[in-house]
C-alpha cells in the first residue's frame, strides 16, 4: 500500500488471468475529548479510535507536573494549571487540553451556639477528586456529629467540629448552653364559655421564665365544636364541649374546657 485509493492486482499464466481489487484506506485517529477538566488527584480516561497499519497509541503529556497520562490514556491531575495531552498512532497526532483544578471546601458555619439536647445540621460544600466529607467532634461528650453533618448537643461546654475532604479541613466552634426545661404551664383561663363571643385568645405562661424552649403546641379534642390556631386563638364552631390543650416541648400539658352554646 502506497496511498489511499483503489488498484487492481493481476496474475497471468498460460493465457489465463485473474485480478484482485485492492482498496487502500488512509489511516485515521480520533480522540474522545479535545478538552477536559480534572481535579488535583482526580483522573479521567481519554479514548483513542485508531484505523491504520498499527493500532498502537503513544500517549504524552506536555507538563507532567500538572498532569500525567498512562499508556492507556488515563489522565491524573497533579497540581492546578493547564497542559496538553497528545496521542500518536500511524504518524497522526491528536491533542487534548487539560485543565487541573484545585479542590475546595467550605462549611456553612464557623461558630454557633446551641442548647443541650438540641440539634442542627452543618453543611459542607466540596469540590475535588472525591465528594466525600469526613466529620469529627473534638469532644463527643459535649456534642456529636453524624456522617451527614447532623450535630447533637449533649452537655454544656465548647467543642470543635472538623470536616475534611480532599486534604482540606474546615472547623466550626460550637458552644453548648445549659438547657432549662419547662416545669409547668398556666393558661389565662381554664374554663371558657363561648356564646355571643365566637372567639377567644388563650395565652400560655411558661415556668420558669428562663426556660430554654418556650414554644407550646395547641390542639383541640373536638374540632367540630371548637378549633384553635397555632397561636392559641379559639374559634367556636357548634354547640358542645371541647378541651383545648397547650403542650410544651418536654411534654408539660395544661388544658382549658370550652363550652359552646
Amino acid at each position: 500500500a502506497k496511498k489511499a485509493g483503489t488498484a487492481y492486482i493481476s496474475a497471468s499464466a498460460n493465457d489465463a488471468k485473474k485480478t484482485c481489487k485492492v482498496v487502500v484506506v488512509k489511516p485515521s485517529l480520533s480522540l474522545s475529548k479535545t478538552s477536559v477538566a480534572v481535579n488535583v488527584k482526580g483522573s479521567y480516561t481519554l479514548t483513542a479510535s485508531v484505523k491504520g497499519l498499527s493500532s498502537k497509541c503513544v500517549w504524552k503529556t506536555k507538563n507532567s507536573s500538572i498532569a500525567t497520562v498512562s499508556s492507556t490514556g488515563k489522565i491524573t491531575g497533579k497540581k492546578a494549571g493547564t497542559t496538553t495531552i497528545s496521542v500518536t498512532a500511524n504518524g497522526i497526532t491528536k491533542t487534548c487540553k487539560v485543565s487541573v483544578k484545585t479542590p475546595s471546601l467550605s462549611l456553612s458555619k464557623s461558630k454557633l451556639s446551641i442548647y443541650e439536647k438540641g440539634s442542627t445540621t452543618l453543611t459542607a460544600k466540596v469540590s475535588g477528586a472525591s465528594s466525600k466529607a469526613t466529620w469529627k467532634s473534638s469532644n463527643t461528650k459535649i456534642a456529636s456529629i453524624s456522617s451527614s453533618g447532623k450535630l447533637t448537643a449533649k452537655k454544656a461546654g465548647k467543642v470543635t467540629i472538623t470536616v475534611s475532604a480532599n486534604g482540606l479541613k474546615k472547623t466550626c466552634v460550637v458552644t453548648v448552653k445549659k438547657h432549662t426545661p419547662v416545669s409547668s404551664i398556666k393558661l389565662n383561663t381554664t374554663i371558657l364559655t363561648l356564646n355571643k363571643i365566637r372567639s377567644f385568645q388563650l395565652r400560655a405562661y411558661i415556668s420558669p421564665s428562663k426556660a430554654t424552649y418556650k414554644t407550646v403546641k395547641w390542639s383541640s379534642s373536638n374540632t367540630k365544636v371548637a378549633t384553635v390556631t397555632s397561636k392559641g386563638k379559639v374559634y367556636a364552631k357548634k354547640a358542645g364541649t371541647a378541651y383545648i390543650s397547650a403542650t410544651s416541648s418536654n411534654g408539660k400539658k395544661v388544658r382549658c374546657k370550652v363550652r359552646v352554646y
